[in-house]
This record gives C-alpha cells, sequence and structure tokens, in this order.
C-alpha cells in the first residue's frame, strides 16, 4: 500500500505525460468546492497542504518535472478558486523533495524535506525559508555523513523553526530525529529518540507548554513488528514521556496534534485490530499519553490515515486513502468523526481509471475542508499532484 512511508514507490509508476488541471472558475464571488492537479509531463505529488492568509492554498512536494536534477522541491501557490498563482522548485543536480510547508509569521514560507544535491550525508535534511513569492531567503542542510531524512516542520514561539524526521548518522540504527532551529536556520540544539530498533518520526507540534510532541513508528518498543510512538519533550528536547500504541500486529503514525483538551489525537494505520489486513487508525490520548480511545476506519478494502485535524465542533477530519476491492483501485478517503470518534460521514475522491491519495488535510475558514496528495491516471500512465477543497461534508467535484 502507498503510504507516506513507501512514498518513493509513486515515481516508478510513471512514464508521463500532461499537466491536468481539472474544473472552472466559479460564476460568482462564492467560491464553490473544486478538485484540480498540477505538474508536468514526469512524476509530481503534494505531502503538504496549509490554507494562507489571503484566502489561497501552499502545496508542498515533489516534482520530476521540473527543477534542475532527478527531482526538486516542488512549492505551488493557489488562489481560493485553486488556480495557480506561482510555483518555485529548489534543489539541485540530485533528487530533492519537500515534505512540509507552513506559512510563517513573516507571509513567508518554512520548507522541510531531504536533498542529496547539498549536505554532508547521502540524504541530508533540507530547511528552506522563503518570501511571500517564495523566493529564496536561505537554505539550510543539517545531519552527518549518512541517511537523514526530515519530514514535518513548524515555526515556534521564539520565532525559529523545529523539524522532525529520522537519522542513521548519528547512532547505529535509525532513530526519531529533532532539530531546533532560530530564526536564521542556526542549530540551537539537535537530539535523537528510540532504541536500537528501526524509530522514525512523521510528525512534530509545538505543545501549549512550550516542548514538543512527535509521533511515528517504533521496533525498538511495543508489542508488534511496528507499534504508534509517542514522545514528549520539554522545550529543549529533553524527553518528559514516551508511549507505545498498537498490538501484535504492525502499526504506524503519520500526524499527531494537541487538542483543546490538553490530550493528543493521532492517524495512521493498524494492522492489529483483526481485520485481517491495514485500517485506517486514530487514537486520542490523554494528556499523559494513556489512551482514551482508539477507533479505524476503511471505505472497503485495506486504508491509511495519513493526516488528520481537530475541527471547530471538537471532532477530527481525517484523510488519506482506501482501496476498492473490487477494482483494485485507490481513492482518496476524507472522513470526519465527533469527538468520540464515531464517523460521521466518509467521502471517497477518485473515479473509474485513476488512483488517488492524500497525504495532508486541513479545515478551511469557510468551514469545508483542504485535502492534497496526488492521482495517478491510467491512461496518461500520469502522476500529478491533487488538491481537493470540499464543502462541509467533504463533497467536491469528481477528478
Amino acid at each position: 500500500m502507498l503510504n507516506r512511508t513507501i512514498a518513493a514507490a509513486l515515481w516508478a509508476l510513471a512514464p508521463l505525460l500532461a499537466l491536468a488541471l481539472v474544473g472552472c472558475p466559479a460564476d460568482s464571488e462564492t467560491v464553490r468546492p473544486w478538485t484540480r492537479s498540477y505538474g508536468g509531463e514526469a512524476a509530481d505529488a503534494a505531502f503538504a497542504v496549509a490554507q494562507t492568509a489571503d484566502g489561497g492554498y501552499i502545496l508542498a512536494g515533489r516534482t520530476d518535472s521540473f527543477g534542475p536534477g532527478e527531482s526538486a522541491a516542488y512549492l505551488v501557490k493557489l488562489n481560493a478558486r485553486g488556480f495557480t498563482q506561482w510555483e518555485r522548485t529548489y534543489g539541485g543536480d540530485g533528487a530533492d523533495e519537500a515534505a512540509g510547508v507552513k506559512q510563517t509569521s513573516d507571509g513567508g514560507y518554512i520548507i522541510v524535506g531531504t536533498t542529496d544535491s547539498f549536505g554532508p550525508g547521502r540524504d541530508s535534511v533540507y530547511l528552506i525559508k522563503t518570501d511571500a513569492q517564495g523566493e529564496i531567503e536561505w537554505e539550510n542542510t543539517y545531519g552527518g555523513r549518512f541517511d537523514d531524512r526530515a519530514f514535518a516542520v513548524q515555526e515556534t514561539l521564539d520565532g525559529g523553526y523545529v523539524l522532525a524526521g529520522v537519522t542513521g548518522s548519528f547512532v547505529a540504527s535509525p532513530r526519531m530525529y529533532v532539530v531546533k532551529t532560530d530564526a536564521g536556520g542556526n542549530i540551537e540544539w539537535h537530539n535523537h529518540y528510540g532504541g536500537s530498533g528501526d524509530d522514525r518520526a512523521w510528525a512534530i507540534q509545538q505543545t501549549s507548554d512550550g516542548g514538543f510532541i512527535m509521533a511515528g513508528q517504533t521496533t525498538s518498543f511495543g508489542p508488534g513488528g511496528r507499534s504508534m510512538y509517542l514522545v514528549k519533550t520539554n522545550a529543549s528536547g529533553a524527553v518528559e514521556w514516551d508511549i507505545t500504541h498498537g498490538g501484535s500486529g504492525d502499526d504506524l503514525a503519520n500526524s499527531v496534534q494537541q487538542t483543546g483538551d490538553g490530550g493528543y489525537i493521532m492517524a495512521g494505520w493498524t494492522e492489529s485490530n483483526g481485520s485481517g489486513g491495514r485500517a485506517a487508525h486514530l487514537v486520542k490520548t490523554r494528556a499523559n499519553g494513556a489512551l482514551e480511545w482508539e477507533a479505524s476506519f476503511s471505505g472497503g478494502g485495506e486504508a491509511s490515515a495519513n493526516a488528520v485535524r481537530q475541527t471547530g465542533d471538537g471532532g477530527y477530519a481525517a484523510a488519506g486513502y482506501t482501496e476498492d476491492l473490487d477494482e483494485g483501485r485507490l481513492w482518496l478517503y476524507l472522513w470526519k468523526t465527533n469527538a468520540q470518534g464515531a464517523r460521521q460521514w466518509e467521502r471517497m475522491h477518485g473515479g473509474p481509471g485513476l488512483h488517488t491519495s492524500a497525504f495532508d488535510v486541513q479545515p478551511t475558514e469557510d468551514g469545508g475542508y483542504i485535502a492534497a496528495g496526488w492521482i495517478f491516471r491510467e491512461e496518461t500512465e500520469n502522476t500529478s499532484m491533487f488538491a481537493v477543497k470540499t464543502n462541509s461534508q467533504g463533497q467536491a467535484p469528481a477528478p
């Protein structure tokens, strides 16, 4: 199955043809739901999305269509109706990608990902600060001699940045890796977390007490092959507590957010719930990481939750993919729960001859949702960035 851990398999799908741009402008000032794709004649995908201060959106991901190297980090700025305002690529002669993006307090953007064009290692963590038009203000790499990657970034309360991923440079086996920088990208501290197995952070957020919460996977601890791994640190990166969730199968967390009650919501997938396959999985914890509730979801076949966000009513919106058992297609899977994790509605975005998946989702200021990922068209063998802007019930036009 496609998920963030094996997203690289996507590039093998596409000997690629043309940009597919779907939908028409709204006829009035009201912005209607829309579905659009972006990119060029090779494999492109979005791994992160955020609404911007002007009511538009920013997409970050990877492109094989543009840029100087094998692949480039790719940033696309959209207006509220999903039409491209500008696009930028970043990187060098090698393979580079962006995995996370946030708009910063000065109106620019902070982008994190991985580069093998620059830095000391085979892969290095890649951090880029841009202005409001996507022009580079500074860029930095982090890591050591081996493989270091980052998947999430956030501006911190002190005006610096925190990023999280995995390091293979400073330890004998892969561990969660966190780097805290100042406003100019200079390291203030960095640390790694885990044991002797394979431990990775797919998400990080600064918490209300100034510390950090990170979520991902561990094979060092827990009862299964892989377990969901939740680590809480103080503001200096020292562990306050860590905890695993899962069973005897494989379980993994792709996303985490502190909730209004001081606890945490994680999204990922489980193979431990007795369904015989992979199911999208949400886990709600208390402030100390203790389990409050968990719930599994599927639109038919195997499924994954790649992102979750708390909504204004105290519930949760999650997005990822689900498999069509009859035809073997992947559908972008979007669903909404109440505060106790009971599903209120679900939507699948895709169609005949298509494979679609979301890596990120955000509630929008109009009460709807924006989900972003990729779309693969069987007819053209083309993979593009994909974004779906929905109404409050998760509905949008077909691609």
